[in-house]
């Protein structure tokens, strides 16, 4: 008979469709946990044949409603008249059922959600083969596996690996299993490597359906191995201490017959690079290690007698020595003399060093001698065991700062840090030569540098400066020194530059060995002065230069040296350039009165200043006011159309009406009065008015009338009078 899931809708061969059929559907699923609910996380079960068994014989009989599982392990039976039915299925091969058989009662329109659960009938061995590294049986942490080993189930109980039965092999981390295997039980065999014994027994496995057994299984080599380190025992104390470093290229040996030679079949090593060496593959037995020590080292070690017992991995690290000791250390100029070799100070290079083993105090033929390098550092090197003094070859210029060191070198020491320190014997002396501008004795910030000054040790303290007296000319930034100087006092002086005095006292300087004596700094300040301001439009007459208040240019100004308020010839004089501004420079000490030539039409609002000038003194802001003399008058000639005297909203101006200022008061306009004409608007101006009181008026207009009277009008300097404006009528316009 052949099912097919295109024909499971439909599966009732011999049932009546009803009206109101019934219907069962649900899951056949893999129920991992045994507990015949289908759990999160269990999977369906697909191409399994369910069918209702409608006889109850227990086999699937043509014309019995049947399906196949889908993908997921779904089916349903629909269409089922109402009954009671018994659900079974055909079993895959390796799996059981984990529920029974259901039976099921389908009334009309019923939907039943029936599941079942199947579960593999089948079960697996897995687990690790390791190097049971400290034989307790266990796999812990840290053991790794053994790859490649045969492992198989003695089914025959043997104990060989007979045909037919499951057999695995390792893989690269020891790890193995078996699949598919019926439930049993089982003995877990290996076919061990050479050098290997077990550690654990034979495991024996009772492998019940579905189950995963986990079984490691241990191996330890029955060889052992020695190794560990040769090693620079600096300290001699026997022990590979931190900073202490391998010696390589030793040879090591194990003394099998303990006769204190290198004897041939014997196991023997060189030591590599860091000294590290290794013993492998030995059988069980005790050692005797030795080795073949370097010309000029002894061991600081016993020898060593190591017990190799079955996977053991010994450890033996082997100390020698140098014989022999060694100094070094550095050669410094001591700028300070205080005989410590302080940061910032430097080495002293090509210093000639020996040690002087007959004490004489002289560099004799034989004894151990070396130069110093570019850091002024220096080293002993292969010096047998005794007491050293070591000395220099004096240098010209130089006073050593700390006695000659006395050393004992004793067997592998390495003496460090043996610094000596000189000095120069002479000093020298810097500083800056500073324009003093506030005159306070002091290079404060912001002062600058003078450069091209002379400047000169006066030995004989004659004031002048002598021939083969020290001098010296400061550079571009001021700044001076004196080099090389012996051990003395000396007065520092200088060759005054024009129009400069100093601010300090001349220097006197005790330089002694060694001595490098900074910031003698000399101050100078500039005899002459400068005085400089603006000459400006003082518009509100106040006599201070407000903001909005312009510069007046083209305005000469002059120091009155002699006080008769007239620029005579030689007096220092200036123009005020674009902005109105001015300055004298280069000035004597004095006190100076500024004047200016007479401008017409302005008037000075500011009295002449009076300054005092001093050595190097920079007055600023010496402001000069003046105001133009003259006034002006402005208005309109307006249509008074209501007569009222005043110029309101919507009345016009008056164009072309000649107005004048009646100079003779007699109601005409004569020559020589000035007159102006109205334009298109009415507006009118007199500009350029001396001070004085006017009296405006116009030249009659047939058919007009003055609302207003004649306005009499004081100008005054600088004034700017608006808004005088006249009124006319004419009842025509």
């Amino acid at each position: 008979m052949t099912i097919s899931r295109s024909s499971q809708l439909n599966s009732t061969s011999n049932i009546h469709n009803l009206s109101n059929p019934g219907q069962i559907s649900g899951a056949k699923f893999n129920d991992i946990n045994f507990n015949a609910i289908l759990d999160p996380g269990e999977l369906g079960l697909r191409d399994i044949t369910l069918y209702l068994d409608l006889n109850q014989n227990k086999f699937l009989d043509e014309g019995e409603p049947a399906t196949i599982t889908g993908v997921n392990g779904e089916y349903s039976f629909r269409n089922l008249p109402p009954n009671t039915y018994i659900l079974r299925e055909i079993s895959p091969i390796g799996f059981a059922s984990t529920t029974p058989d259901p039976i099921l009662n389908v009334i009309p329109g019923s939907n039943l959600i029936v599941n079942v659960g199947n579960v593999s009938n089948r079960g697996q061995i897995s687990g690790a083969k390791f190097n049971d590294i400290n034989s307790n049986g266990k796999f812990d942490s840290g053991e790794f596996g053994l790859q490649d080993i045969t492992l198989y189930l003695d089914l025959n109980q043997n104990q060989f690996l007979d045909n037919g039965e499951p057999v695995t092999i390792t893989d690269v981390n020891g790890e193995y299993s078996f699949q598919n295997l019926p439930p049993n039980t089982y003995i877990l065999r290996e076919i061990s490597p050479t050098g290997f014994t077990p550690t654990t027994p034979d495991p024996i496995l009772n492998l019940t359906p579905n189950s995963n057994l986990i079984a490691n299984i241990g191996s330890v080599s029955n060889r052992g191995q020695i190794s560990g380190t040769k090693f620079n025992d600096i300290n001699s104390n026997g022990k590979f201490d931190p900073g202490e470093f391998g010696l390589q290229d030793i040879t090591l040996y194990l003394d099998l017959n303990q006769n204190g030679f290198l004897d041939e079949r014997e196991p023997a090593t060189i030591t590599g690079v860091n000294g590290e060496y290794s013993f492998q593959d030995l059988p069980p037995n005790t050692y005797i290690l030795r080795d073949i020590s370097p010309t000029n080292f002894i061991s600081t070690t016993p020898k060593s007698i190591l017990n190799v017992t079955p996977g053991s991995n010994l450890i033996a690290n082997i100390g020698s020595v140098n014989n022999q000791g060694s100094i070094s250390g550095i050669k410094f100029n001591d700028t300070n003399t205080n005989g410590i070799f302080d940061p910032g100070e430097l080495g002293l290079q090509n210093i000639t060093l020996y040690l002087d083993l007959n004490k004489n105090g002289l560099l004799d033929g034989e004894e151990p001698s070396t130069m110093t390098n570019v850091n002024g550092e220096y080293s002993f090197q292969n010096l047998p065991v005794n007491t050293y003094i070591i000395r220099e070859n004096q240098v010209s210029d130089f006073i050593q700062t700390t006695p000659d060191p006395i050393i004992n070198v004793t067997p592998g020491s390495n003496i460090r840090n043996i610094n000596i320190g000189n000095v120069n014997n002479r000093g020298k002396i810097s500083g800056t030569k500073f324009n003093d501008t506030n005159t306070n004795g002091m290079f404060d910030p912001g002062e600058l540098g003078l450069a091209d000054i002379a400047l000169y040790l006066d030995l004989n303290q004659n004031g002048f400066l002598d021939e083969e007296e020290p001098s010296t000319i400061t550079d571009v930034n001021g700044e001076y020194s004196f080099q090389d100087l012996p051990s003395n006092t000396y007065i520092l002086r200088e060759i005054s530059p024009p129009g400069f005095a100093k601010t300090t006292p001349e220097p006197v300087v005790n330089v002694t060995p060694g001595s490098n004596i900074t910031n003698i700094n000399i101050g100078n300040v500039n005899n002459r002065g400068e005085i400089s301001g603006t000459k400006f439009n003082d518009t509100n007459t106040n006599g201070i230069l407000d903001p909005g208040e312009s510069g007046l240019a083209n305005i000469t100004l002059y120091l009155d040296l002699n006080k008769n308020e007239l620029l005579d010839e030689g007096e220092p004089q200036t123009i005020t350039d674009v902005n109105g501004e001015y300055s004298f420079q280069d000035l004597p000490p004095n006190t100076y009165i500024i004047r200016d030539d007479q401008v017409i039409d302005l008037d000075q609002t500011t009295p002449d200043p009076i300054v005092n000038i001093t050595p190097g003194s920079n007055i600023r802001n010496i402001n000069i006011g003046n105001v133009s003399n003259r006034g002006e008058i402005n208005g309109i000639k307006f249509n008074d159309k209501n007569t009222d005297g005043i110029l309101n909203p919507g009345e016009n101006g008056l164009g072309n009406f000649t107005l004048y200022l009646d100079l003779n008061d007699n109601s005409l306009l004569d020559f020589g009065e000035p007159a102006t004409i109205t334009d298109e608007f009415g507006f009118y101006s007199f500009k350029d008015l001396p001070p004085n009181v006017y009296i405006i008026r116009e030249v009659q207009k047939i058919g007009f009338s003055q609302t207003t009277t004649d306005p009499v009008v004081n100008v005054t300097p600088g004034s700017n009078i608006n808004d005088i404006n006249i009124g006319n009528f004419n009842e025509f316009i």
